[in-house]
């Protein structure tokens, strides 16, 4: 790749020297992009009323991966003429790039951006937001102006509207709009691909052999790592199921086998057994030459109840084996901690409504249980105390299953919409939501994962289904060098850290050293000197910039004043600039 050279150019002068303050505004917009469209336009646009002058030198553009193109022009109110301010493809490196003209910003001036969506591949509209199933819209206008003039935006620098749609529909220049060619460099470097990323479909399973599935209620692996199907059959559970006791109405067992043990090979179907678990009811089995053969029960049959020796409805069980004892811990209508010896202590039973599932993980002695009616995951200790909870009621309203994964150290909830979630447990942010590219969820019920696969169970009247997903690992250690993914607990390990924090702290500090000294030889040392109180300052009206607020990348959406010398001007500020942007986002 070539490398880019910077040149500091100074000239003496007998003028004075002013001061410039450096500002980022930012032009964003909330507007859904329809489904099916291979060029959706989002446009936004602002007048500027401030009377000081800004001088636009570097930009950035960002959305999620629908983005194509994000540009912004100005229109000049003296002569009618629009003037780009920058134009980028999202999906390259996020930078800040040095704008192409120079541009004088003045009062009455109109600003406008655009962003180009392809969503050819969405069959709903896809709303602006911060998760990854979302997109963004934002254009960062880095700029300088006189830091002694009125504070052009006191309320905050960003603009979220569209001010005047008629005039940026019939007049925004067209290239504004147009692809960029290819960059083959800048492509490789942000890992562009046209193979899919994140949790793709791989198969929707409705029969398993000869069987027919009813509604998908369970799903756990075996020691060989088959998957273990427990499905209703040929009964459809209803709110008519149980009375208002609890107590199950038809005891009569169902004809059909409901355990289905699955053995994948090279990403197949090679072979299935068919157990029948007809009369079976809070029972440990074990599986010896595809005989079922029970080890313990716990409860007592169809007597619900709330002591040590009765449960009601238990909906979950996970065993665990880290203290070198076998632990049963189950969710249902009053959650415990259970040992096939019969000690039992209940744990979240004021805090539940109800506990619907429950995965543990053992490595770092947390316990996940799905509290469906609350829409969430409440996190406790290996002891039942509570420690945190997982929760987004955007995305999903009801939790009926959580799953710890070992191999990702990432939680899985399947909501009541039609997407799952995938959490990194360490920082607790929900990272993407997914969902079947040829179909949506209508009822999942259960899900696990194991290795790179994830399975989702359904109870839709019409028919149980389950889904075979896998997740695609794009991103690798390719992406940044040096840095590797401990799938122990998940953090980021970085190979001789010390040395290359040394050698990043060097560059950049012999940079900051190499600005200073043409400063003071090019163009004196100054004092500063502070904007002035009291004055009657004007710009936008005040906006709420949510978009800045969402992202974690979008944090700043005003930069206090920076003092620089006029002669070194954008040469030195653009340096200055770049360094420091480059430590930011090394940082995030």
């Amino acid at each position: 790749m070539r490398e880019i050279q910077y040149s500091i150019w100074c000239s003496k002068s007998t003028t004075p020297n002013h001061l410039k303050a450096i500002g980022c505004l930012l032009i964003c917009i909330r507007q859904p992009i329809p489904p099916r469209q291979a060029a959706s336009l989002n446009n936004m646009s602002c007048s500027y009323n401030s009377e000081t002058e800004l001088h636009p030198f570097a930009f950035r553009t960002h959305t999620h991966a629908m983005g194509r193109v994000v540009s912004a022009y100005v229109k000049h109110a003296s002569d009618g003429s629009w003037q780009q301010i920058g134009k980028r493809n999202p999906q390259w490196p996020q930078l800040f790039q040095s704008s192409p003209n120079k541009v004088v910003i003045k009062k009455g001036d109109f600003m406008a951006a655009t962003c180009r969506f392809d969503s050819s591949d969405k069959d709903v509209s896809t709303p602006m937001g911060s998760m990854g199933v979302d997109e963004m819209c934002n254009f960062y206008m880095m700029f300088y102006r006189d830091v002694n003039a009125a504070d052009p935006f006191p309320y905050g620098a960003g603009c979220g509207m569209n001010e005047k749609p008629e005039l940026v529909a019939k007049e925004y220049p067209m290239e504004g709009s147009t692809l960029l060619p290819a960059h083959p460099e800048w492509e490789h470097m942000a890992h562009q691909s046209g193979k899919p990323f994140g949790v793709v479909e791989k198969e929707k399973i409705s029969s398993i052999g000869d069987e027919k599935l009813g509604q998908v209620s369970g799903l756990a692996f075996d020691n060989l790592g088959n998957i273990v199907v427990f499905h209703r059959g040929s009964r459809t559970w209803s709110y008519m199921t149980f009375t208002g006791d609890n107590v199950l109405q038809d005891k009569t067992p169902i004809a059909t086998p409901t355990l289905l043990v699955e053995e994948w090979a090279e990403a197949r179907i090679k072979s299935n057994w068919l157990l029948s678990m007809g009369k079976i009811c809070s029972t440990c089995h074990t599986i010896q030459n595809d005989e079922l053969t029970p080890v313990w029960e716990l409860g007592t049959k169809f007597q619900p109840g709330s002591d040590r020796n009765h449960f009601c409805k238990p909906a979950g069980v996970a065993v665990s084996r880290a203290d070198g004892t076998v632990r049963a811990v189950l969710a249902g209508v009053g959650s415990c901690f259970s040992t096939p010896e019969g000690r039992c202590s209940k744990f979240g039973s004021r805090l539940l409504l109800p506990s619907h599932d429950i995965s543990l993980d053992e490595r770092n002695s947390k316990v996940y249980v799905a509290d469906r009616e609350n829409g969430r995951v409440q996190v406790f200790n290996d002891q039942g105390d509570p420690m945190f909870e997982v929760r987004n009621p955007k995305l999903f309203e009801s939790v009926y299953s959580a799953h710890f994964c070992d191999e990702h150290g990432l939680l899985f909830i399947p909501g009541s919409g039609s997407n799952n979630g995938q959490v990194d447990t360490n920082k607790n942010e929900i990272n993407i939501s997914f969902r079947p590219k040829s179909d949506q969820f209508r009822r999942p019920h259960i899900i696990r994962a194991k290795g790179n696969t994830v399975y989702v169970g359904e109870i839709d009247e019409a028919g149980g289904i389950l889904w075979r997903l896998d997740i695609r690992q794009k991103r690798t250690q390719r992406q940044w060098k040096g840095l590797l993914l401990s799938p122990a607990n998940q953090k980021i390990v970085e190979e001789n850290w010390l040395t290359s924090i040394l050698v990043m702290l060097l560059l950049v500090s012999g940079s900051y050293l190499v600005c200073y000294l043409f400063w003071k030889k090019c163009c004196g040392c100054y004092k500063n000197k502070s904007p002035q109180d009291g004055i009657d300052r004007t710009g936008f009206k005040p906006l709420k910039t949510l978009e800045a607020e969402d992202d974690s990348d979008l944090k700043v959406t005003k930069i206090s004043p920076l003092l620089v010398p006029n002669q070194c001007e954008q040469e030195l500020v653009l340096l200055l600039s770049s360094q420091i942007l480059f430590v930011c986002l090394k940082m995030l």
